[in-house]
């Protein structure tokens, strides 16, 4: 995994004011936290916080994760009040209903890794990933409820679903 220390990570946001994807991320996780309405968030990894400008419009509290002390020394000059920093392991925390996990999958390299990663969903995760994330999220007994493409090939983020085992209500 890249390692996000030093320059990388003080230079972070810098690099990517202007990158498309960037944008395009933010604009989608805006629009599933408006639609859902989450009351806890997890952001693993958080990184410098990217997103805080959304959280802060949102009534949610937010525990932002990450194994970086750099990254997270940049999220916290700009941390809003509902968001909590911890830097830990997101494989060690217990994930509440909702997780955004953004530019991670793609670093896990092993089949093992990956599967750990969608196993730890409790209801709902909105993830970025490649093409091969299809296969794992049907082994780890997720559904796939939404998923949106940037329409360059390569940026997908998708919010799976852990399946339900009670039936759902009829009107």
């Amino acid at each position: 995994m890249r390692k996000y220390t030093g320059l990388r990570a003080a230079n972070y946001n810098k690099d990517r004011a202007h990158n498309k994807a960037f944008r395009w991320q933010q604009e989608v996780v805006k629009k599933i936290l408006l639609r859902l309405q989450p009351r806890q968030v997890l952001d693993a990894p958080v990184g410098t916080g990217r997103f805080f400008e959304v959280y802060q419009q949102f009534p949610c509290k937010v525990l932002g994760i990450d194994i970086s002390p750099d990254m997270l020394e940049q999220a916290q000059s700009i941390r809003p009040e509902n968001v909590l920093l911890i830097q830990t392991d997101l494989f060690k925390v217990e994930w509440p209903e909702f997780v955004v996990s953004t530019r991670f999958f793609g670093h896990l390299k092993s089949r093992e890794n990956k599967n750990r990663f969608l196993s730890k969903t409790q209801k709902q995760l909105l993830f970025s990933h490649g093409p091969e994330a299809y296969e794992f999220i049907a082994e780890n007994n997720l559904e796939v409820q939404e998923t949106y493409e940037m329409g360059d090939g390569k940026h997908c983020i998708t919010l799976v679903e852990r399946s339900r085992s009670i039936h759902p209500r009829t009107h």
